[in-house]
């Protein structure tokens, strides 16, 4: 609906959307539909461009974050999980939250990215605060030296990997 006034019908074909949440985002041009990535190309969808790996499809509510490469996606199990989708060739999860006894009924973005809302089934609506996750979430080495406090100093490098020179792996 570039054109408010002439709005355009998307050709879609064999997606089966039933019980499933959808998410749009205007910055990538990605649609979500359950574990399926779409790219909108005018006016019509591609094939998946990615089919998030092992994600569960038991119903599926997604949402975009602002900047387009973060997907919460959230299930009936009191799951949800952030994807990495940065770079449709790659995506990667960068993000569980501690699983619920009820389901999630519906995740959302604050529109300044810094917060997950996600509604449960037992009626609390919970504020995940992400810290520097969706700035690092693209890069895994980064997260996983922020994640762990930094790198192996010398002395744990010769006592968890003799046998190699030594790396910096977090500068």
């Amino acid at each position: 609906m570039s054109d408010p006034n002439s709005p355009r019908h998307i050709k879609w074909d064999s997606v089966a959307v039933l019980q499933q949440d959808t998410a749009f985002s205007a910055k990538r041009k990605l649609l979500a539909v359950g574990e399926s990535v779409y790219q909108v190309n005018g006016t019509s969808l591609s094939e998946p461009a990615i089919e998030l790996p092992d994600a569960p499809d038991r119903g599926g509510r997604v949402a975009f974050h602002p900047d387009g490469d973060l997907l919460a996606k959230a299930d009936d199990q009191g799951t949800a999980v952030l994807w990495d989708i940065g770079d449709l060739q790659r995506p990667h999860v960068a993000a569980g939250l501690p699983p619920l006894d009820d389901s999630v009924d519906d995740v959302a973005f604050t529109p300044d990215g810094r917060t997950l809302l996600t509604a449960g089934g037992d009626g609390m609506l919970r504020l995940w605060g992400l810290g520097r996750l969706p700035a690092a979430a693209h890069d895994p080495k980064r997260l996983a030296c922020q994640v762990a406090g930094g790198g192996l100093d010398r002395t744990q490098w010769l006592r968890y990997v003799p046998g190699l020179a030594y790396q910096d792996l977090c500068r």
